[in-house]
């Protein structure tokens, strides 16, 4: 049963549904100069709720010593975060500068640093992500 197609308008009416793209990170390639530069597929659009991480959950980041803005984004999908034994770094999401996307999240690019919640059979899950210099 997939309880997010039934939760999600009743939530959506008091926090809505945001498009945004998700860049899913493919590991990292290594340039000429021998540094390594992140690599991302292809950016999928989707639609996502944002918001603010609880209190247990601020504490959780900061002692992962995760400094910046943060919020939890709720998006469809298996997003990740960091993950050394597949060799791949956090997924990107970004957020353009359409009516439906608020002031403060227009034109910003956001990783995801952590996994909070995964939902396999509903497809769905719920990620800490941190806002990225110069977004």
């Amino acid at each position: 049963m997939n309880l997010h197609a039934i939760a999600g308008p009743i939530v959506a009416a008091v926090n809505p549904m945001i498009p945004g793209e998700l860049s899913r990170s493919t590991g990292y390639v290594t340039a000429a100069t021998g540094k390594r530069e992140p690599s991302y597929a292809a950016a999928e659009t989707i639609d996502m709720q944002v918001q603010g991480l609880t209190g247990q959950e601020l504490r959780l980041v900061e002692s992962l010593n995760i400094q910046g803005v943060k919020r939890a984004i709720h998006l469809p999908g298996d997003v990740q975060g960091v993950d050394r034994a597949k060799g791949t770094g956090g997924d990107l999401i970004r957020f353009g500068f359409g009516s439906r996307v608020p002031a403060g999240l227009r034109g910003t690019v956001w990783l995801v640093t952590l996994v909070m919640e995964t939902w396999d059979t509903g497809n769905w899950c719920r990620v800490a992500a941190v806002k990225q210099n110069g977004a």
